[in-house]
């Protein structure tokens, strides 16, 4: 949980106090607002926001510090937003500084070419049109080269006035200013008809790795990942790349002798890899949760009223058993699929408590931790929560064999043949 900024901290740093100075120099509004005073919610607390000319219109401010962070290739002039904490301080104001700079330059020229400020530019589009001005406006004696300048700077803006009016413009200025772009695709001449732009939320890795430098990869069954690309789209704005679906049949399980621990288990696999970007795990690992959880009985965070609801993080590991464990002492929980006290994240899954039975909750985790420290002691009784370990376990060894069988095959077989991979 993040260490939340207090008033106090507030009053007393001299850049925080000074924010709405600093950013009028700019033609920027800024100020430090507070969200759910008081509150334990996962989004409470301090942000520092900006506007151009005037504060960003938003209804939730989360949602404008989500836009300002999840596309480092976008820039969006006329909001910024970022939850402030004791250790990002610093990151905020050299942030807040880096938005205004930007801002000028955007209600500069635009204003000076009498265009509407865009909601959002290519930060290369940015550079570009402040080099043509830089240049053109510069000390330089070469009146040939400021005039190419000149020239480029004049020819941009005639673009973004033909947009006002053109619709097939205004379909490219929609692609190229997102996830979807790609590089290859050149902007559409005078005459070209209206084309349709991709605008999928599943776009090719390569894009994926390009707008965002911080990836997570899940690992997926065919079930999962049908799922997730169905739910995903309640998310517009969250993108994902997906790889190719391995399948895996070992054949081995399901005749195997009675006493093998895996006897019966499931021996056809259909695994896919996802990637995203880490600022949307939030939503990712919620919807993933709640999918793998279905059939657990988990009750609904509206059904915890007897007290103060706390958020814990339990690891992926260790679920089972704090499921189990739980359900045998009468233990009452929730799962915070949507991130109300706690974001679901790649390394826990958050858990609602109520705070009178917060003993009962150290007394299971206690449960938990000997059994995890003692499990390869000799007699201990057997315990559904060695099912993640299991699996875990299974699944290791197969990807192992699958890799050696493939990559045995990809020697004898031309190359992108190899599409599926069996293994006994």
């Amino acid at each position: 949980m993040i260490d939340k900024i207090k008033w106090e901290d507030i009053k007393s740093n001299p850049l925080l106090r000074e924010v709405s100075e600093t950013a009028a120099a700019f033609g920027v509004v800024a100020t430090v607002i507070v969200k759910d005073e008081d509150s334990n919610f996962a989004d409470s607390g301090f942000y520092l926001v900006a506007g151009l000319g005037q504060y960003p219109e938003y209804k939730n401010v989360k949602d404008l510090e989500y836009q300002t962070y999840r596309n480092p290739t976008l820039f969006h002039p006329k909001g910024f937003a970022i939850q402030l904490t004791l250790e990002n301080v610093n990151k905020a104001i050299e942030d807040l500084y880096d938005y205004c700079t930007k801002a000028e330059i955007v209600n500069t020229l635009y204003t000076e070419y009498n265009v509407p400020v865009p909601d959002v530019i290519r930060c290369r589009e940015l550079e570009e049109i402040s080099t043509y001005a830089s240049v053109y406006r510069g000390d330089s004696q070469d009146t040939i080269y400021k005039q190419l300048h000149k020239e480029a700077l004049d020819k941009f803006f005639k673009t973004e006035k033909r947009a006002l009016k053109n619709k097939s413009l205004q379909s490219w200025f929609k692609y190229f200013r997102s996830d979807n772009y790609n590089q290859k695709d050149k902007e559409p001449s005078l005459g070209i008809r209206l084309r349709p732009y991709p605008h999928d939320q599943e776009i090719p890795l390569n894009l994926l790795t390009d707008n965002y430098p911080d990836i997570t990869v899940l690992h997926l069954d065919e079930a999962e990942y049908q799922n997730l690309k169905q739910e995903i789209k309640k998310y517009p704005e969250v993108y994902y790349a997906v790889g190719e679906k391995l399948v895996i049949d070992t054949g081995e399980i399901k005749n195997a002798p009675a006493d093998n621990p895996f006897a019966g288990q499931q021996s056809h696999f259909e695994i896919r890899d996802v990637y995203i970007k880490k600022i949307d795990e939030p939503f990712v690992y919620g919807i993933i949760c709640k999918d793998r959880f279905k059939d657990m009985n988990i009750p609904s965070r509206y059904t915890l009223t007897a007290g103060k609801l706390e958020a814990h993080k339990i690891s992926y590991e260790l679920f089972d058993a704090f499921n189990t464990v739980a359900k045998d002492r009468g233990l009452k929980f929730a799962v915070d699929y949507d991130g109300k006290f706690m974001k679901p994240s790649s390394k826990y899954v958050p858990v609602l408590i109520e705070d009178v039975h917060i003993g009962k909750f150290r007394s299971v985790c206690n449960v938990i931790n000997d059994f995890v420290t003692g499990y390869h002691a000799p007699g201990i009784k057997p315990l559904p929560e060695l099912t993640n370990q299991i699996r875990q376990a299974q699944f290791e060894k197969k990807v192992s064999r699958v890799k050696t069988r493939v990559k045995a095959a990809e020697s004898k077989s031309a190359p992108g043949t190899i599409q599926e991979a069996e293994v006994r």
